[in-house]
């Protein structure tokens, strides 16, 4: 049977303990009650990260709805049944559209 003296485990742990108490005993007038800590908390400044940030509902939606309208803009495809004004052609005080006069020279 091991002598309990030797057992290196078993002194590391008393010595942690006596360190540990020790340490406690020092830092006993340092620590803070509940009261002390309440006030602290109430006084120190939040970080940036902890701010409560308000922004208006209809400044959240601006952005939303300038991103939906940029889009269909882009996708939106052009109004054929209005040609173009480059689409005509003047002819003998007649005005023709350029896509029939082709369909009918094709004919």
């Amino acid at each position: 049977m091991s002598n309990p003296l030797n057992d290196p485990n078993q002194n590391e742990d008393k010595f942690n303990k006596l360190i540990k108490r020790e340490l406690d005993k020092e830092l006993e007038p340092l620590t803070l009650d509940e009261k002390i800590r309440r006030r602290v908390q109430e006084q120190a400044k939040p970080s940036i990260w902890e701010r409560e940030v308000r922004i208006p509902l209809t400044l959240a939606f601006l952005p939303l709805v300038l991103l939906i309208g940029i889009g269909l803009f882009m996708v939106w495809p052009e109004d054929s049944s209005m040609p173009a004004q480059s689409d005509y052609i003047v002819l003998d005080n007649s005005v023709f559209r350029v896509d029939r006069l082709l369909e009918e020279v094709e004919r």
